[in-house]
């Protein structure tokens, strides 16, 4: 991401290092409902990580008005990962299901 974007990597690496961590977080707590806590953990990291985007790019006096970058880059981005975090779970669920099949007894 670092090379297609204008902003500096530690700003992808924490970000991408938090999601991780509210994933881990999720994964001890709420592991009876996994949709449900993959979707808040990518709703709350597409926050944070688009979140950090805007305000590093406003520290580096890129001009960018905030309510058009909400409606026009950061609620659709979110959309999108929620859109999309749906069938990627169901096919890493049948992957893992399938690599390490459990045993019935």
């Amino acid at each position: 991401m670092t090379y297609i974007s204008a902003l500096p990597a530690p700003v992808f690496l924490v970000g991408y290092l938090g999601a991780t961590t509210i994933a881990r977080a999720f994964q001890n707590r709420i592991w009876q409902a996994p949709l449900l806590a993959m979707m808040l953990v990518t709703l709350a990291s597409s926050l944070g990580i688009l979140g950090a985007e805007l305000i590093i790019l406003q520290i580096t006096s890129v001009n960018l008005p905030l309510i058009q970058s909400l409606t026009r880059i950061i609620l659709p981005s979110i959309l999108l990962n929620l859109f999309f975090s749906a069938p990627i779970y169901i096919l890493m669920r049948d992957l893992a299901n399938w690599i390490y099949p459990q045993t019935r007894e």
